[in-house]
């Protein structure tokens, strides 16, 4: 019996395996029309064949698949900045090393402008790294290539004629630099968010009034960062400066301010405000040393208070605008190189006023 079923058997399967052709046949015919449609589309809106970007094929790719392939090659290509270093050692400043990341956009706007078998190069990004060579040169004035001076205030007491004293910079429309100590700003919050809330730069004078040459690496790290926490929660603003109490400065102050992202801020004049001397004495003195990116030092007392609305009519009068020292140092700092320093590479440290 199976040899003769086996006739109809093969006459059923053949008719099965001939619709199965057929069926075939009609589905590859659709998926070729799909491919070819696909492949007109990707000519059409796609990388261009034959397209390489640093070696690698990008041809076919449409423009949301070539953004996706940017960003896992922007990841892959990333170098990470390096920055500069201080070793106590040598006292030699390692200098730093500027990063790179992939510029998806860039990119992709030139791989999908390509011509066919075109070789592609990479935008990449500069990524900077936060600590750079600048920050171990103590700053005792910005440069000179612009008509501007700055006006800081150390603040560590002196709030009786704060309010006063911003009245007045608000008159004169001056915004000024105000380095505040973290035990004052906690003291006198309202006071410290004035301050902010005016326009004016807030800098970090430390948590405390102490001697940074007395204090070991860890505890002026302290020092710096405790005041960082009180000024940024009071102030809104993270301070980039940092004002040494008492005027003390050495290379190593310098480095640990430096390896916490800071730049240091000395001055170019000292009025010697704090010993509270004559109106005109604060006038004298600071005019003898306004000169283009002159940093002038001042505290908030009574002299100070009556001096300050002369000592900006001085300045205008020589042409020069008085602005924060965060914009003295840092407008336009590429094309004016590293802040100058005065001839003498330290001033006295340790005076009892700053």
């Amino acid at each position: 019996m199976p040899a003769s079923r086996a006739p109809w058997v093969v006459t059923v399967d053949g008719r099965r395996l001939l619709l199965a052709l057929t069926a075939l046949a009609v589905v590859a015919g659709a998926a070729g029309a799909v491919r070819l449609a696909e492949q007109a589309r990707r000519l059409r809106w796609g990388v261009k064949p034959g397209v390489t970007l640093e070696g690698i094929p990008m041809g076919g790719l449409l423009p949301h698949e070539l953004t996706a392939r940017l960003v896992q090659l922007q990841q892959r290509w990333r170098t990470p900045p390096q920055d500069a270093r201080w070793d106590s050692r040598t006292g030699a400043v390692q200098p730093e090393q500027v990063g790179r990341e992939l510029d998806v956009e860039q990119t992709r706007r030139r791989v999908l402008a390509a011509r066919p078998f075109q070789r592609v190069q990479a935008a990449f990004l500069p990524i900077l790294p936060a600590v750079s060579r600048r920050h171990f040169e103590p700053v005792y004035r910005g440069p000179a290539h612009r008509p501007w001076v700055a006006f800081s205030f150390n603040v560590d007491w002196g709030e009786e004629h704060l309010p006063s004293l911003l009245e007045e910079l608000d008159r004169q429309k001056v915004k000024a630099s105000f380095f505040l100590t973290g035990r004052w700003a906690r003291r006198f919050p309202q006071l410290a968010e004035l301050i902010a809330r005016r326009g004016h730069e807030i800098g970090n004078h430390g948590m405390q009034h102490l001697h940074p040459k007395e204090l070991s690496d860890r505890e002026l790290e302290r020092l710096i960062v405790e005041g960082e926490r009180v000024l940024e929660q009071l102030t809104h603003q993270r301070p980039r400066l940092f004002a040494p109490p008492y005027g003390e400065v050495d290379r190593r102050i310098v480095a640990v301010a430096a390896r916490l992202g800071y730049y240091t801020i000395m001055w170019t004049v000292d009025t010697l405000d704090w010993q509270r001397p004559p109106v005109q004495s604060i006038v004298d003195r600071v005019a003898e040393g306004l000169k283009p990116g002159a940093i002038v030092l001042m505290h908030p007392t009574e002299p100070t208070l009556q001096a300050i609305g002369r000592l900006v009519e001085l300045a205008r009068r020589q042409g020069l605008e008085p602005v924060t020292v965060g914009t003295l140092i840092f407008e336009h700092e590429q094309a004016a190189g590293p802040p100058q320093a005065p001839g003498s590479p330290e001033p006295p440290a340790a005076l009892p006023g700053p």
